[in-house]
């Protein structure tokens, strides 16, 4: 079973604006992975740190509000609080994508041949994540890929569990 790791455990900044328009029941959820490199940790400890650098990254590098993911998972079963339920997702790559979809980030990435591994931990995250967007934020049934938005390789290896069904809660 997957462990929920809240914004205050990981040590997350404030955001700098919190935009509440947002219409999950007219999409879902969309599944990323961080790109073109391995990232996995192997060390659980060293997760959170990911997590805030990436905040860091899309906040002080990009300007953006806060973290684009709504939660973010990784391969030991932790999920990581993102900007949470019923809060608009910047990581989706359209204003429609945006709107009426959720994001979810795996912390895993790399080539389609060189790939962290997919663990159960992280299918479970995934699972858990989902279900936590449906039952408390109304996202609606539907997962889909970053790629469905937007031309990007994004959810990298991560795309046949989406297909197959195999992250439904």
């Amino acid at each position: 079973m997957a462990i929920f790791v809240t914004r205050a455990q990981w040590g997350a900044s404030t955001p700098k604006l919190v935009n509440h328009n947002i219409t999950p029941a007219n999409g879902g959820v969309t599944i990323h992975h961080t790109g073109g490199s391995k990232v996995a940790r192997s060390n659980h400890a060293d997760c959170d740190n990911s997590v805030r650098n990436i905040q860091n990254q899309h906040m002080n590098v990009n300007g953006w509000a806060d973290i684009a993911y709504s939660h973010i998972v990784c391969s030991h079963g932790y999920v990581f609080q993102g900007r949470g339920e019923h809060v608009r997702s910047a990581a989706n790559g359209s204003t429609s994508g945006n709107q009426n979809w959720y994001a979810v980030l795996g912390l895993v990435g790399g080539a389609p041949a060189n790939y962290d591994t997919i663990t159960d931990g992280l299918l479970d995250a995934f699972r858990y994540a989902i279900n936590r967007l449906r039952v408390q934020g109304g996202a609606a049934n539907a997962i889909n890929c970053h790629k469905d938005h937007v031309g990007t390789l994004c959810p990298g290896n991560l795309e046949p569990y989406v297909r197959w069904g195999d992250l439904e809660p």
